[in-house]
């Protein structure tokens, strides 16, 4: 056999093994992709305001993910005292302009220590006007300003920007809400309010 037979043949090969390896890689993308299974409570809590966050989201600026994960961190999904009894799931304080409250004892950090403290916190007719006040004062407060200049696909920028500019006592803060976008896939979220697969 001659060098140039050879050569033909190694080529004919490894055009043949490029072929099966894209031919591969092409099945695997085309195959569907799997949906994080969320636990019963996160579902429903997905399924009731996945929407409404999509459009809030449209409507301020505030990422899908971040308004999600922040009230369901903040509420346990929907299912702690607060989000139950005063519509809020988002552990807004009560401050002195004589909207209703709910008062009650909470975990507070100071100094990287938690601990229980007496707090009174906002109160809601409807669960969606706390979700509306969480975006309309992270977007009027300006100590929050400088996370209206990260892209709203940041949702990790957004987290860490939460807790820098003093949203919430606990110091991994920002890490719990990135790990429950990532877990959850929040982040995939769209008009709909659906999840979609990665």
């Amino acid at each position: 056999m001659s060098l140039i037979a050879l050569l033909r043949r190694r080529k004919v090969r490894f055009f043949i093994a490029v072929f099966f390896l894209l031919w591969w890689i092409a099945l695997r993308r085309a195959e569907p992709k799997e949906l994080p299974v969320l636990p019963p409570q996160t579902q429903a809590y997905v399924n009731r305001f996945g929407q409404l966050a999509a459009r809030l989201s449209a409507e301020t600026g505030v990422p899908t993910a971040i308004i999600l994960a922040a009230g369901g961190l903040e509420s346990g999904w929907g299912s702690s005292e607060l989000s139950q009894r005063g519509n809020n799931y988002f552990g807004i304080k009560a401050d002195g302009t004589g909207l209703p409250r709910y008062c009650l004892y909470t975990k507070e950090f100071r100094n990287k220590k938690a601990r229980m403290e007496h707090a009174c916190f906002r109160a809601y007719p409807r669960a969606g006007d706390s979700f509306r006040d969480y975006c309309q004062m992270l977007r009027a407060d300006e100590r929050y300003a400088s996370l209206f200049e990260r892209d709203a696909d940041d949702y990790k920028g957004w987290a860490r920007g939460l807790e820098k500019c003093g949203y919430a006592t606990d110091p991994a803060y920002a890490e719990k809400l990135i790990r429950l976008v990532k877990l959850y896939q929040l982040h995939t979220i769209d008009s709909t309010g659906s999840i979609q697969p990665l």
